[in-house]
């Protein structure tokens, strides 16, 4: 046994050495990796060099100066990310290694990372308070931190030491700039370059101080320095073809493009520009050769197929674009497959194919559950269809793949909107604004739908949150304007127009914005005074000025002074058609219609295409009850202007008012198609498919989706369309209170009248029923009532269903 324990202990010391001869050997390895690279550094071979500081690191994690000079070399090559890696792991290693914490400093510095930067320069000063570069770095923090004055002094004091310091020079830059001398600027870092030509700081501090002094042809060749040291960094090269362009130099800015596609050969997007930019400079031909070089390369990215395809719609050739993609559709496969069937499916869509779209867009969701493209799309076609669950379902799940995804946002706030659950939509359009950084469309947007829902104090805190970030936006300060003018603030609102005419003394809509500000104080000679300069200054367009100057007379009750204006500026521009159109409508208003008839038909006869004149005339001929020529005048308007949304609507309510349901909810639904955000066709729509499609479950149950937007809404024709829906679907416990509040506030439209009664019916409120079914047969005798027949049916119902209930009343009492 002891001979046992004795060879134990032997293999264990014979381990033992072995170990500590391998740790040192390892120690030396690394070492001698060291100094090799510190040789190659000598001979000119930095990157040689580095190699052999990784392998010491390697082989030596603990090796400081083998880190310390790898982060030397990556600083060099711009990566500062891994730099900073190598001098925070030297530093904890060596707390005494000075070098470390002033290249630390300076990256921090560098960052704006003032008080990281401050850390470890005030680290490096207590180790060596004269250092140069140490004392040049808390000079620029100093000057950063607002110690101007003694960074400066400071600074000068280490450049007559050491002139090539740079950061120290940089703080002298920075002064002459903030003193407004561009040219001293320019002298310090021509000097400081001067020792190091490569500098990327001064390089690019250079650009901007060139920029400033607006030395447009010197900014070239600048950028050509920094394109020469930094041939890898695309921005500088982007700017550099930007130069190019601006000076002519259309080929040299073609290889810039080129040369950025080489740097990044798995980034298809830059062989897309260049063959984007071929295609602005040489025309689609030569766009086209590019992209068909780039799809015959060998495994070609199936993105340049598509952009051929694309290519392809803008030249008008859209078989060749669908026979592209159905080849690619069938060839491909995975998200190569994918891409083609989406943009397939688009195209479906876009040809009113819709069927075919959805089989594709199902494909693909079924192969890639988490396609956020296609889950997108298939949501834009469930809401196309009013399937706003369905569609709010999907936008959900596309936004859990692209939580940062805007225009994901923005369409699930539609959805949450048209399906009636605004505060979810308010969500997401707040959710947009925050992720678009304060976008200005989208923050309109998300302000417009909070003074919808009643909040106009938060879209106004909104509107100055994004005022402050985005600064003196002139569109922000007028929808700002508006908000104060809705909310009768008029002071603020004559404030915030006068910030307008600071940025712009001419601008008329600042002019409008005071003219309203004056006439809802009652200004009202002041107001028109304003808007009489404003249509003055206009000259020749001044349509909207002439709109909003008779608008305020007749909000001031002055009537006549908008005629008497209407007729004087006649006199002198006879031809002046919002004129006569306006002046059409005072004259209608004072029941002459033969003379607002006259005007009207002058002013289509200056301009046949005008869809207002031809509304207008129509409604007039409908109040004369002349209803050939309002049929005749409509097809005549929409032969000229057969999109015009203004004259359809006309005419689908003039079909309605005929009773030519099925011609109107055609002229609806088509109309539905080109605005389904509309309220008024949203409710006109889905009012008529409720009221003359309530058999075909398929279609009321579309109508019902349509009206869930009007859900919370205070508007009474709105409420009593969703609360004639409910009842329609089977919720006329939940429909009565809405109609009860419909036909309070419609008290004379006997359609409301007849809704509430037949709920009231459902209820079992008999007697209350009958005379709301009365009340809207009286109404019937003035005003048109299509549903008369219907209505005499329902009171017959009742009479049954009274009858019924004491019947069983009394054989109740009698079992008793």
């Amino acid at each position: 046994m002891k001979f046992r324990a004795h060879a134990y202990t032997a293999v264990f010391l014979a381990l033992a050495a072995f170990g500590l001869a391998a740790c040192d050997s390892g120690e030396e390895r690394a070492q001698e990796h060291y100094d090799s690279g510190m040789a190659l550094l000598q001979e000119g071979e930095p990157d040689k060099a580095q190699l052999e500081f990784r392998n010491a690191v390697k082989l030596d994690p603990a090796h400081v100066a083998a880190r310390y000079e790898l982060g030397l070399y990556l600083k060099s090559k711009n990566d500062i990310r891994g730099a900073l890696g190598q001098f925070r792991s030297a530093a904890e290693l060596d707390p005494n290694h000075i070098g470390a914490r002033i290249e630390l400093a300076e990256i921090m510095l560098v960052a704006n990372q003032l008080d990281e930067a401050e850390r470890f320069v005030l680290a490096a000063f207590a180790l060596d308070p004269e250092n140069p570069r140490v004392l040049g770095i808390k000079a620029s923090v100093d000057y950063k931190r607002g110690n101007r004055e003694e960074a400066v002094k400071v600074a000068r004091e280490v450049i007559e030491r050491i002139p090539e310091n740079i950061t120290t020079r940089l703080v002298l830059v920075a002064d002459r700039v903030d003193s407004g001398d561009n040219e001293g600027a320019l002298k310090l870092l021509d000097e400081g370059l001067a020792y190091k030509e490569s500098d990327l700081s001064l390089n690019v501090v250079r650009l901007g101080v060139l920029e400033q002094l607006e030395r447009a042809d010197d900014i070239g060749p600048q950028l050509e320095r920094l394109v020469e040291h930094y041939p890898r960094t695309d921005q500088f090269r982007e700017a550099l073809a930007r130069w190019y362009v601006f000076k002519n130099q259309y080929d040299n800015a073609e290889a810039q493009y080129r040369a950025i596609a080489d740097n990044n050969p798995r980034d298809y997007q830059r062989a897309l520009d260049v063959a984007r930019f071929v295609n602005a400079l040489h025309g689609p031909e030569r766009a086209r050769e590019e992209l068909e070089r780039l799809a015959s390369s060998d495994n070609p990215l199936v993105e340049y197929e598509l952009a051929i395809a694309t290519l392809d719609l803008r030249e008008g050739d859209e078989a060749a674009a669908i026979e592209r993609l159905d080849r690619l559709a069938a060839e491909r496969t995975g998200a190569d497959q994918n891409r083609a069937r989406l943009e397939r499916a688009k195209l479906h869509i876009k040809d009113e194919e819709f069927e075919a779209a959805d089989v594709l867009l199902d494909a693909v969701i079924a192969s890639d559950t988490k396609n956020a493209d296609a889950l997108r799309l298939r949501a834009s076609r469930f809401l196309a269809a009013d399937e706003n669950d369905a569609a709010i379902r999907d936008l959900r799940a596309a936004l859990d793949v692209a939580p940062k995804d805007v225009q994901i946002m923005l369409t699930l706030a539609a959805a949450y909107d048209r399906n009636g659950q605004r505060e979810l939509a308010l969500e997401r359009l707040a959710q947009a604004m925050q992720e678009s950084d304060f976008d200005l469309p989208i923050t309109l947007r998300y302000a417009e739908a909070l003074i919808r829902a009643q909040k106009p104090e938060v879209a106004e805190s909104v509107m100055n949150d994004a005022l402050k970030r985005r600064g003196e936006s002139r569109d922000l300060l007028v929808a700002l304007a508006q908000l104060k003018l809705r909310r009768q603030a008029w002071a603020e609102a004559e404030r915030i127009a006068n910030r307008l005419k600071v940025i712009d003394p001419k601008d008329a809509v600042a002019d409008r914005l005071l003219a309203a500000a004056a006439l809802g104080q009652r200004k009202f000679d002041e107001s028109a005074d304003i808007l009489e300069t404003v249509v003055d200054t206009e000259g020749g367009d001044a349509s909207n000025g002439v709109i909003a100057l008779v608008r305020a007379l007749l909000a001031g009750g002055d009537v006549d002074r908008a005629y008497t204006y209407l007729t004087e500026r006649l006199e002198t521009k006879p031809e002046d058609v919002t004129a006569l159109v306006l002046r059409a409508s005072i004259l209608s208003g004072r029941g002459d219609m033969e003379a607002a008839e006259t005007d009207l038909l002058k002013a289509i006869e200056i301009e046949p295409g005008n869809a207002a004149a031809y509304a207008s005339l129509a409604r007039i001929y409908n109040s004369m009850g002349k209803a050939s020529q309002v049929t005749e005048t409509l097809q005549k308007g929409l032969t000229l202007n057969d999109r015009d949304v203004s004259l359809r609507l006309t005419q689908a309510m003039q079909l309605e008012y005929e009773g030519q349901f099925d011609d109107a909810i055609e002229v609806y639904e088509d109309l539905y198609k080109q605005r389904p955000s509309s309220t008024v066709i949203a409710n006109n729509f889905a009012s008529l498919l409720a009221d003359h499609r309530a058999s075909d479950p398929e279609q009321l149950s579309r109508a019902f989706n349509i009206a869930k937007r009007f859900r919370g809404s205070d508007q009474p024709y709105l409420t009593d369309t969703y609360g004639w829906l409910l009842h329609l679907t089977g919720s006329s416990a939940e429909a009565l209170p809405l109609l009860r509040r419909a036909a309070e506030q419609l008290p004379t439209n006997p359609l409301v009248q007849y809704h509430l009664g037949v709920v009231l019916a459902a209820n079992g409120e008999f007697s209350q029923a009958r005379n709301r079914i009365d009340r809207a047969m009286t109404l019937s005798e003035q005003v048109n009532f299509s549903h008369a027949d219907r209505a005499r049916e329902v009171l017959k119902r009742i009479d049954a269903l009274e009858a019924d209930r004491a019947r069983k009343a009394e054989e109740g009492k009698a079992q008793q």
